[in-house]
Protein backbone atom coordinates (compact mmCIF):
# COMPACT_ATOMS: atom_id res chain seq x y z
CA UNK A 1 0.00 0.00 0.00
CA UNK A 2 2.81 2.88 1.00
CA UNK A 3 4.76 1.70 -2.80
CA UNK A 4 1.51 2.42 -4.56
CA UNK A 5 0.23 5.56 -2.48
CA UNK A 6 4.60 6.66 -3.08
CA UNK A 7 3.89 5.76 -6.91
CA UNK A 8 0.58 8.26 -7.14
CA UNK A 9 2.21 10.61 -5.77
CA UNK A 10 5.73 10.27 -7.94
CA UNK A 11 2.88 10.13 -10.88
CA UNK A 12 0.74 13.65 -9.75
CA UNK A 13 4.02 15.28 -8.99
CA UNK A 14 5.62 14.25 -12.64
CA UNK A 15 1.84 15.70 -14.55
CA UNK A 16 2.35 18.97 -12.20
CA UNK A 17 5.82 19.57 -13.75
CA UNK A 18 5.15 18.84 -17.27
CA UNK A 19 1.65 21.13 -17.25
CA UNK A 20 4.12 23.80 -16.24
CA UNK A 21 6.62 23.36 -18.56
CA UNK A 22 3.43 23.19 -21.16
CA UNK A 23 2.49 26.05 -19.89
CA UNK A 24 5.22 28.45 -20.09
CA UNK A 25 6.64 26.86 -23.53
CA UNK A 26 3.31 28.08 -25.18
CA UNK A 27 3.97 31.56 -23.53
CA UNK A 28 7.56 31.29 -24.65
CA UNK A 29 6.13 30.68 -28.10
CA UNK A 30 3.31 33.45 -27.80
CA UNK A 31 6.02 35.81 -26.56
CA UNK A 32 8.21 35.39 -30.17
CA UNK A 33 5.56 36.34 -32.09
CA UNK A 34 5.05 40.06 -30.37
CA UNK A 35 9.52 40.47 -30.67
CA UNK A 36 11.13 42.74 -33.33
CA UNK A 37 13.37 39.72 -33.79
CA UNK A 38 10.92 37.30 -34.65
CA UNK A 39 9.97 39.69 -37.74
CA UNK A 40 13.30 40.12 -38.28
CA UNK A 41 14.26 36.93 -38.41
CA UNK A 42 11.30 36.06 -40.47
CA UNK A 43 12.17 38.18 -43.25
CA UNK A 44 15.40 37.02 -43.02
CA UNK A 45 14.07 33.68 -44.04
CA UNK A 46 12.19 35.22 -46.40
CA UNK A 47 14.88 36.81 -48.38
CA UNK A 48 16.90 33.22 -48.35
CA UNK A 49 14.46 30.82 -48.91
CA UNK A 50 11.78 32.63 -50.78
CA UNK A 51 13.18 32.73 -54.40
CA UNK A 52 13.02 30.63 -56.96
CA UNK A 53 15.30 28.04 -57.34
CA UNK A 54 16.42 28.27 -53.49
CA UNK A 55 16.94 25.44 -51.42
CA UNK A 56 13.81 24.05 -50.03
CA UNK A 57 14.26 23.16 -46.32
CA UNK A 58 12.82 19.64 -45.26
CA UNK A 59 14.21 19.48 -41.84
CA UNK A 60 14.99 21.70 -38.91
CA UNK A 61 17.67 20.37 -36.84
CA UNK A 62 17.97 21.71 -33.71
CA UNK A 63 21.12 20.31 -31.22
CA UNK A 64 21.73 21.39 -27.58
CA UNK A 65 18.39 23.63 -26.77
CA UNK A 66 18.84 22.32 -23.31
CA UNK A 67 15.97 20.88 -21.35
CA UNK A 68 12.30 22.33 -20.77
CA UNK A 69 11.23 20.80 -17.57
CA UNK A 70 12.63 22.35 -14.51
CA UNK A 71 12.58 19.12 -12.51
CA UNK A 72 15.76 17.39 -11.20
CA UNK A 73 15.95 13.94 -12.64
CA UNK A 74 17.77 10.98 -11.48
CA UNK A 75 19.42 9.22 -14.31
CA UNK A 76 21.66 5.61 -13.45
CA UNK A 77 21.94 7.24 -9.53
CA UNK A 78 22.75 10.36 -10.40
CA UNK A 79 21.08 13.35 -9.79
CA UNK A 80 21.39 16.48 -13.06
CA UNK A 81 20.36 19.99 -11.72
CA UNK A 82 18.67 22.08 -14.28
CA UNK A 83 20.43 25.17 -15.57
CA UNK A 84 18.43 28.20 -17.32
CA UNK A 85 15.14 26.80 -18.39
CA UNK A 86 14.34 30.23 -19.70
CA UNK A 87 16.96 30.22 -21.94
CA UNK A 88 15.81 26.52 -23.26
CA UNK A 89 12.24 27.27 -23.44
CA UNK A 90 12.85 30.89 -25.67
CA UNK A 91 15.34 28.46 -27.84
CA UNK A 92 12.64 26.19 -28.23
CA UNK A 93 9.99 28.66 -28.85
CA UNK A 94 12.82 30.14 -32.01
CA UNK A 95 12.88 26.58 -33.69
CA UNK A 96 9.02 26.49 -33.57
CA UNK A 97 8.77 29.95 -34.53
CA UNK A 98 11.33 29.28 -37.38
CA UNK A 99 9.23 26.27 -39.03
CA UNK A 100 6.22 28.25 -38.84
CA UNK A 101 7.62 31.01 -40.52
CA UNK A 102 9.48 28.55 -43.40
CA UNK A 103 5.28 26.86 -44.08
CA UNK A 104 3.47 30.02 -44.23
CA UNK A 105 6.57 30.84 -46.91
CA UNK A 106 5.80 27.61 -48.57
CA UNK A 107 2.10 28.16 -48.32
CA UNK A 108 1.97 31.13 -49.85
CA UNK A 109 4.36 30.35 -52.69
CA UNK A 110 1.51 27.17 -53.09
CA UNK A 111 -0.97 29.46 -53.41
CA UNK A 112 0.90 31.79 -56.09
CA UNK A 113 1.58 29.13 -58.40
CA UNK A 114 -1.97 27.45 -57.87
CA UNK A 115 -4.14 30.69 -58.21
CA UNK A 116 -7.83 29.14 -58.04
CA UNK A 117 -7.04 25.65 -57.59
CA UNK A 118 -7.18 22.43 -55.02
CA UNK A 119 -4.36 22.67 -52.94
CA UNK A 120 -4.74 20.49 -49.76
CA UNK A 121 -2.35 18.18 -50.81
CA UNK A 122 0.15 20.66 -52.11
CA UNK A 123 -0.18 22.18 -48.53
CA UNK A 124 0.07 19.24 -46.79
CA UNK A 125 3.69 18.19 -48.34
CA UNK A 126 4.43 22.38 -47.40
CA UNK A 127 3.68 21.95 -44.15
CA UNK A 128 5.78 18.63 -43.87
CA UNK A 129 8.76 19.98 -42.20
CA UNK A 130 10.45 17.78 -39.92
CA UNK A 131 11.21 19.85 -36.43
CA UNK A 132 14.37 17.44 -34.83
CA UNK A 133 15.41 17.47 -31.98
CA UNK A 134 18.90 16.15 -30.31
CA UNK A 135 20.24 16.95 -26.20
CA UNK A 136 21.80 14.71 -23.81
CA UNK A 137 19.87 16.32 -21.06
CA UNK A 138 16.05 16.09 -22.17
CA UNK A 139 14.31 13.78 -19.79
CA UNK A 140 11.23 11.61 -20.59
CA UNK A 141 8.82 14.64 -19.60
CA UNK A 142 10.57 17.08 -21.91
CA UNK A 143 10.91 14.40 -24.96
CA UNK A 144 6.62 13.95 -24.03
CA UNK A 145 6.44 17.75 -24.39
CA UNK A 146 8.24 18.11 -27.78
CA UNK A 147 6.27 15.27 -29.58
CA UNK A 148 3.18 16.60 -28.44
CA UNK A 149 3.97 19.75 -30.08
CA UNK A 150 4.60 18.11 -33.29
CA UNK A 151 8.85 18.17 -32.54
CA UNK A 152 10.95 14.33 -33.21
CA UNK A 153 13.02 13.47 -30.35
CA UNK A 154 16.14 11.62 -32.69
CA UNK A 155 18.84 11.06 -29.95
CA UNK A 156 20.59 12.03 -26.63
CA UNK A 157 24.02 11.06 -27.62
CA UNK A 158 25.81 9.69 -30.62
CA UNK A 159 25.05 10.32 -34.57
CA UNK A 160 21.00 10.73 -33.64
CA UNK A 161 20.21 13.84 -35.18
CA UNK A 162 23.48 14.98 -37.00
CA UNK A 163 23.17 11.85 -39.31
CA UNK A 164 19.70 13.47 -40.49
CA UNK A 165 21.63 16.58 -41.29
CA UNK A 166 21.74 17.06 -45.16
CA UNK A 167 21.92 20.06 -47.50
CA UNK A 168 17.82 20.36 -46.99
CA UNK A 169 18.32 21.29 -43.17
CA UNK A 170 18.22 24.06 -41.51
CA UNK A 171 20.44 23.78 -37.82
CA UNK A 172 19.53 25.56 -34.93
CA UNK A 173 21.96 25.61 -32.07
CA UNK A 174 22.48 28.61 -30.13
CA UNK A 175 24.90 27.93 -27.15
CA UNK A 176 25.14 24.43 -26.53
CA UNK A 177 26.96 22.68 -23.92
CA UNK A 178 28.88 20.54 -26.95
CA UNK A 179 31.10 21.44 -30.01
CA UNK A 180 27.80 20.88 -32.46
CA UNK A 181 29.38 23.61 -35.34
CA UNK A 182 32.43 21.29 -35.23
CA UNK A 183 30.19 18.44 -35.76
CA UNK A 184 28.29 19.86 -38.66
CA UNK A 185 31.53 20.98 -40.57
CA UNK A 186 32.78 17.43 -40.28
CA UNK A 187 29.34 15.65 -41.48
CA UNK A 188 27.63 17.67 -43.88
CA UNK A 189 26.91 21.12 -45.65
CA UNK A 190 23.63 21.92 -44.53
CA UNK A 191 21.04 24.30 -46.41
CA UNK A 192 21.46 27.27 -43.72
CA UNK A 193 22.63 27.50 -40.29
CA UNK A 194 20.88 29.56 -36.98
CA UNK A 195 23.52 29.61 -34.47
CA UNK A 196 25.74 32.54 -32.74
CA UNK A 197 28.51 34.83 -34.91
CA UNK A 198 31.55 32.87 -36.49
CA UNK A 199 34.41 35.34 -35.05
CA UNK A 200 38.03 35.64 -36.09
CA UNK A 201 40.74 33.56 -34.19
CA UNK A 202 41.80 36.71 -32.09
CA UNK A 203 38.26 37.38 -31.14
CA UNK A 204 37.59 33.77 -30.23
CA UNK A 205 40.98 34.32 -28.25
CA UNK A 206 39.36 37.17 -26.49
CA UNK A 207 36.14 37.19 -26.35
CA UNK A 208 33.27 37.86 -24.29
CA UNK A 209 34.14 36.03 -20.46
CA UNK A 210 34.62 36.88 -16.77
CA UNK A 211 37.07 36.91 -14.68
CA UNK A 212 37.25 34.26 -11.34
CA UNK A 213 39.77 34.06 -9.01
CA UNK A 214 41.24 30.60 -8.44
CA UNK A 215 42.74 28.74 -4.63
CA UNK A 216 45.98 31.37 -5.19
CA UNK A 217 43.78 34.35 -5.67
CA UNK A 218 44.72 34.36 -8.98
CA UNK A 219 42.58 35.74 -11.94
CA UNK A 220 41.82 33.34 -14.48
CA UNK A 221 40.08 34.32 -17.75
CA UNK A 222 37.37 32.28 -18.76
CA UNK A 223 36.00 32.77 -21.88
CA UNK A 224 31.71 31.97 -23.06
CA UNK A 225 31.04 29.50 -25.66
CA UNK A 226 33.83 27.71 -24.45
CA UNK A 227 32.10 24.27 -25.56
CA UNK A 228 31.00 25.62 -29.47
CA UNK A 229 34.19 27.37 -30.10
CA UNK A 230 34.77 28.92 -33.54
CA UNK A 231 37.22 26.97 -34.55
CA UNK A 232 39.13 27.10 -38.33
CA UNK A 233 37.20 24.03 -39.56
CA UNK A 234 34.49 26.16 -38.73
CA UNK A 235 35.49 29.20 -40.22
CA UNK A 236 36.28 27.50 -43.30
CA UNK A 237 32.48 26.03 -43.11
CA UNK A 238 30.99 29.40 -42.99
CA UNK A 239 32.80 30.73 -45.53
CA UNK A 240 30.35 29.14 -47.81
CA UNK A 241 27.44 31.28 -46.57
CA UNK A 242 25.96 34.55 -46.89
CA UNK A 243 25.22 35.85 -43.22
CA UNK A 244 21.98 37.55 -42.88
CA UNK A 245 22.24 39.39 -39.19
CA UNK A 246 19.15 39.62 -37.22
CA UNK A 247 19.32 42.29 -34.44
CA UNK A 248 18.69 41.32 -30.90
CA UNK A 249 16.11 42.86 -29.05
CA UNK A 250 16.21 45.82 -26.66
CA UNK A 251 15.67 43.21 -23.71
CA UNK A 252 18.13 40.46 -25.63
Amino acid sequence: MELRTQTRKAKAEGEHTLSHARTHLDAAMAAWDKMPSHRYGADALRLAFSSRGAVRISKIGCFGLGDLVHAVEDREGEYIAPYNVCACRAQHALAFAVRAALVRIYREEQHQDHAGEETEEGERETAAIRLLFQDPTYTDKCRALLTEKGGEVVGSFGVGGFAEVDEHTLVVSLNPFAPVREIIADVAMPAAMLWRPCVSEESEERGPGWYVRNADGVAVWHRQYMDDPTTPRVRRLCEGYIKIDIPEDEHG
